[in-house]
């Protein structure tokens, strides 16, 4: 996906996302030329957001077992010392499982 070089790369980041999770960006795009850079980012957390509150148990479940499985294998890969999290809420996938892991038992 090209993306214009005149946004910033939170917004290119945003819109790799958007793409990735295969979010209508027509419509948020369409208007790209008239929408600042803040509101683009504020129309796709919020498809984010309905993507996310549209996701069952079961795919929640899911997607925190393999963020989780991912980010444990990243720390074991660089062996990290110090890792920071925040703290899941308002239907984000659940970081429970990494902030409860200790680093000491990778």
């Amino acid at each position: 996906m090209a993306l214009p070089v005149s946004l910033d790369r939170r917004v290119q980041g945003l819109l790799l996302v958007a793409a990735l999770w295969d979010l209508p960006l027509k419509s948020i795009l369409s208007n790209r030329m008239k929408s600042t850079q803040q509101t683009l980012r504020n129309q796709l957390r919020q498809q984010i957001r309905k993507t996310r509150a549209n996701l069952t148990a079961l795919q929640q479940q899911q997607a925190e077992d393999s963020i989780t499985q991912q980010a444990l294998a990243l720390i074991e890969e660089r062996n990290a010392q110090h890792i920071a999290l925040y703290v899941s809420f308002d239907g984000e996938i659940s970081t429970d499982k990494l902030i409860k892991n200790p680093l000491g038992t990778r």
